[in-house]
């Protein structure tokens, strides 16, 4: 134990001589937090731990008494016996709960461990100030008594203050009614709140062991608006500035490209952008702008990606009060709105409808229109307000509840501290970019290259006149040189990401003495420390194995890769 724990109690209370407390559960109701709190600090003084966290677990009763500076030493000593006893989850469940009771606490830096500094840190930041939403859910808790070696917790839900039953469903772990509870395991668990003809709400919460803690909700109504001539093709104007509020843009640079833009839509008031996987495949790093002009480029990381349902959860360091639903119930017909960002500009929208869900539930959505910014990955909105899909190329895109399930997985990673930088994605899917130049004596050749690997997707599929630039994800690739009255040469090269193939020696790759045209004779180039390696293929008559090809008959056709950064 370090010795800066080892403090007299006068040093954080005051000197009341207060002989350490023998207290029983019985007598409890009438000792003070201060008496509780220095006999705590006495027994942990004497390395009675077990005796140590019954009083400080007493002492942090939020129930009889509103948390103080008394209350916020308990706590700090409460976090730093978890830590010393290497039960760091429960640690930073303390801490958090006590952030989320009051979060003007304050930490004696002086006093406690480095580590329980750190932990009070890492709780403001994923705690923050609290929500809106935090206004119309109201906790309680049911105290352990004193020495209690209950290592749960229990979640309740109390009577329903509404005109029908609240459901609360806790992310992976099922669901709640009015007047139900559910033991859980210590630790910090995110809820959504459901009641009919209400508006939901996402609420976040610790759950303590020993300790019942009752949520007790005040949901707002739906309120309906009269339907006098009400059009459903007219997205209104209200809907239209929240969504508009709740966007934010990012360029997205990959090796060797020029950047690219995509639109997300913050989900959750703990900083979660959402967008499509499509948007920032391959990316080594992004810059965002939010709709007031803040910029963000250091420390945005991923927070869950699914490349399967297209879907990516960026997390950005800020928190929000506000933020847009997900709608999972969607209709065909249904009129809705594309919101994306052309060229990292000023918003703009598309409207459109919803043909058909398509392969329901784990299908695209089908569009009546092609979307001229889908790649963008940005939201579709509808009347209400809410998030039906994520937007993609031409007249698809994924419906909310595909999204739902990997904005859940981000809730956890955030929680748990499991956030990776764009970058390790792109590594990870092996999308992270390379280019190779290919090069001609011809001047009217020509250059089509084809993707090979199952992680290459269609659209990357190119060609074009040499000099032809091509970029694309790491692996295989399938190349077809033609020039005009030249039979058509394919060959096969790799992308690495970010390197090129250095060749040090000249060597025969293929040759074919035929006259007339293709098959080509192909010699790889290279010199040691060149600055670039080449395929080089000649194209002519039968030169005699005697001369070579002469240069002046002869063409060729070099495919460059790029030089190493």
């Amino acid at each position: 134990m370090s010795k800066r724990t080892r403090l007299h109690p006068c040093r954080l209370l005051g000197c009341a001589a207060i002989p350490m407390l023998a207290v029983s559960v019985a007598t409890n109701a009438q000792v003070t937090r201060a008496e509780l709190v220095e006999s705590g600090i006495d027994a942990f003084f004497n390395l009675e731990i077990d005796r140590a966290r019954d009083f400080f677990v007493a002492a942090v009763n939020p129930v009889n008494q509103p948390p103080d500076s008394i209350w916020a030493v308990g706590v700090q000593y409460l976090v730093q016996m978890h830590i010393e006893a290497g039960n760091s989850d429960l640690a930073d469940t303390w801490m958090r709960w006590a952030v989320r009771l009051e979060p003007d606490m304050q930490v004696d830096e002086r006093t406690f461990l480095p580590e329980v500094i750190r932990r009070f840190r890492d709780a403001q930041y994923l705690v923050g100030t609290g929500t809106e939403e935090d206004q119309l859910a109201e906790t309680t808790w049911i105290w352990p008594n004193l020495g209690s070696r209950e290592v749960s917790g229990v979640l309740r839900v109390g009577p329903s203050l509404l005109s029908v039953p609240v459901d609360v469903n806790i992310g992976g772990r099922g669901s709640i009614n009015s007047g139900g509870d559910m033991t859980l395991q210590p630790g910090t668990y995110s809820m959504q709140v459901v009641a009919e003809g209400y508006h939901g709400i996402d609420v976040t919460r610790e759950v303590l062991p020993g300790v019942t803690s009752v949520l007790n909700f005040n949901l707002q109504p739906v309120i309906v608006a009269p339907e006098v001539e009400a059009r459903v093709d007219v997205l209104p104007e209200n809907v239209d500035a929240n969504t508009r509020n709740q966007l934010a843009f990012f360029s997205v640079t990959r090796f060797r490209t020029d950047p690219t833009c995509g639109t997300g839509v913050f989900a959750g008031p703990d900083g979660l952008l959402l967008t499509t996987y499509a948007a920032i495949r391959g990316a080594e790093a992004l810059e965002l702008e939010l709709a007031d002009g803040t910029s963000i480029s250091d420390d945005v990381r991923v927070a869950a990606w699914d490349t399967e349902r297209n879907v990516a959860v960026l997390k950005l360091p800020i928190s929000s009060t506000d933020f847009i639903p997900l709608e999972s119930e969607v209709g065909d017909s249904v009129w809705t709105w594309a919101f994306s960002h052309p060229g990292c500009g000023a918003a703009a929208t598309e409207r459109l409808q919803v043909v058909s869900w398509r392969d329901r539930p784990d299908g695209l959505l089908l569009l009546s229109d092609s979307l001229e910014h889908g790649e963008q990955g940005g939201p579709l909105i509808v009347q209400s307000g809410a998030v039906i899909g994520l937007a993609l190329g031409d007249l698809e895109a994924v419906p909310a509840d595909r999204v739902a399930q990997t904005l859940e997985t981000a809730r956890r990673n955030v929680t748990e501290g499991r956030l990776v930088a764009v970058e390790t994605v792109a590594q990870r899917e092996n999308h992270r970019f390379g280019s190779v130049m290919i090069q001609s004596t011809f001047s009217d050749a020509t250059a089509h290259v084809t993707p090979f690997e199952n992680w290459h997707w269609p659209d990357i599929e190119r060609g074009g006149p040499v000099p032809f630039l091509y970029s694309g994800p790491m692996g295989r690739y399938r190349l077809d040189l033609n020039a005009a009255g030249q039979e058509s040469h394919r060959t096969e090269f790799t992308i690495d990401p970010g390197i090129f193939k250095e060749l040090t020696e000249p060597q025969i790759v293929a040759a074919d003495g035929g006259g007339g045209g293709f098959p080509w004779p192909i010699a790889v180039l290279g010199a040691a420390g060149a600055a670039v390696a080449g395929i080089l293929v000649a194209v002519g008559g039968d030169p005699g194995p005697e001369n070579g090809p002469d240069p002046q008959e002869r063409g060729s056709v070099v495919v460059i890769l790029p030089q190493r950064r």
